[in-house]
């Protein structure tokens, strides 16, 4: 590497870009940046540049010499720099130093407006990045919020579904409970109802058995009066019976007694006759 960046990344002169942007060739890692199969690529041609040089010179070239045409497109690169720039930079090995002819000065003042545009380019990529780091950031801060917002949305969303879950959840066991309520108040109800009505069979067969009882007993009684009163009734006959028998005795008794009475006073009459 040579002023800190490879041969095999330089830009060609062509004429859409004769006058590059140093500053970009200088810094952009896009430019600088190689891969594996770059520098595998890169040691084959050496390998070929070697075997060249064996061929036609006999002493082979050292790693990191480049070839004539890129180290014109060094020479060229080295005369845009800025002194600032060659001064951090290591001199370049295969570059003679520069004769100072009539023109030195118009190429010095050539460099400094090459320089100046430069930094201008420099500076105005540096604001570029930064307005685009800070527009990044204000993006990245914004989806932040955003998502922050979304989130703290959805932990809201899912409290008050999760609230309403409970509400929901606590409804239908109040519901439950209210017809578990109802339910042993129906079934109190029945119960009360099936005993009160069993109460009234109860006390209707109580009603109907005591009212039997009862019917039954005046049956008896009317029974045991029927056969007082035909006994009281046979009795009384007996009584009449023997009540007309005596009279009939005392009657044929009397008639007797009167017949004899008679006959004695006939008797007595016909002796006074006498």
């Amino acid at each position: 590497l040579v002023y800190g960046f490879s041969s095999r990344e330089i830009i060609p002169l062509t004429p859409e870009n004769e006058k590059p942007n140093m500053v970009d060739q200088l810094e952009s890692t896009e430019i600088f940046e190689q891969d594996d199969q770059q520098k595998s690529a890169s040691r084959e041609q050496m390998k070929e540049y070697n075997d060249l040089a064996r061929k036609y010179n006999g002493v082979p070239m050292e790693k990191r010499i480049y070839k004539l045409k890129e180290i014109e497109r060094m020479k060229y690169i080295y005369g845009l720099m800025s002194d600032k720039q060659r001064k951090s930079a290591e001199p370049f090995p295969n570059i003679p130093p520069k004769p100072k002819t009539a023109s030195s000065s118009k190429n010095t003042e050539a460099r400094s407006k090459l320089a100046a545009k430069a930094e201008h380019a420099q500076a105005k990529e540096m604001k570029l990045k930064a307005e685009s780091k800070a527009r990044l950031a204000a993006e990245a801060e914004y989806t932040k919020s955003r998502e922050m917002k979304l989130a703290a949305e959805a932990t809201a969303r899912l409290a008050e579904k999760e609230q309403y879950q409970k509400a929901k959840l606590a409804q239908a066991e109040a519901k439950i409970q209210y017809k578990n309520q109802k339910d042993a108040e129906k079934a109190e109800y029945q119960a009360r109802k099936l005993e009160q009505q069993q109460a009234k069979k109860d006390m209707a067969e109580a009603q109907m058995s005591s009212a039997k009882a009862a019917k039954l007993e005046q049956e008896k009684m009317k029974e045991e009066k029927m056969k007082m009163y035909k006994e009281q009734k046979a009795r009384a006959a007996e009584l009449n019976k023997q009540e007309k028998e005596l009279k009939l005795k005392k009657i044929k008794e009397l008639k007797k007694t009167e017949a004899k009475k008679a006959k004695k006073e006939k008797s007595k009459s016909s002796k006074n006759d006498n």
